[in-house]
């Protein structure tokens, strides 16, 4: 990562789809190289769920396009004549808030990664990034500094 880089907001929910999209074994190895990377880091994401924080952070780039409007929300504006991926968007951000009615704590832990939760929302979370990964070709970020960058 390039620590003085500002990853644009299409940036940040491309690579949120991504995480989201990849398969169990690949998030789980994914979240094992971030707690590798939290050990030797000075810079360390303030957070105590890294999947919660995940999950709220793909919410709150997804839920833009249910509250807001194109013309005063740039990355809802990109979609203006997609109403179709903004629906999918709309509709992944529904998604997230029901997972969260659940148990949270529960549900976002490694071991439910097979869960059939965890496999709708990698299928909407697939659909997604087929649709918007054209913002943001070829930036990949690492879990850890995806979580730098989205943390509280």
């Amino acid at each position: 990562m390039n620590p003085m880089k500002n990853y644009t907001s299409p940036e940040i929910l491309t690579c949120l789809l991504r995480f989201f999209a990849s398969s169990p074994d690949e998030q789980a190895k994914q979240l094992d190289e971030y707690y590798e990377s939290c050990k030797i880091s000075e810079s360390v994401p303030h957070l105590d769920d890294p999947l919660v924080e995940l999950s709220e952070a793909l919410w709150s780039y997804t839920n833009r396009f249910t509250v807001n409007r194109p013309e005063t929300d740039d990355l809802v504006s990109m979609f203006a004549n997609d109403e179709e991926t903004a629906l999918l968007l709309q509709e992944l951000a529904a998604l997230i808030e029901l997972m969260w009615k659940t148990d949270t704590k529960e549900l976002f832990e490694p071991n439910h990664f097979k869960s059939i939760e965890w496999r709708i929302l990698r299928r909407y979370s697939g659909d997604a990034l087929l649709r918007c990964q054209r913002l943001a070709p070829g930036v990949q970020l690492s879990l850890f500094d995806l979580m730098l960058e989205v943390a509280d």
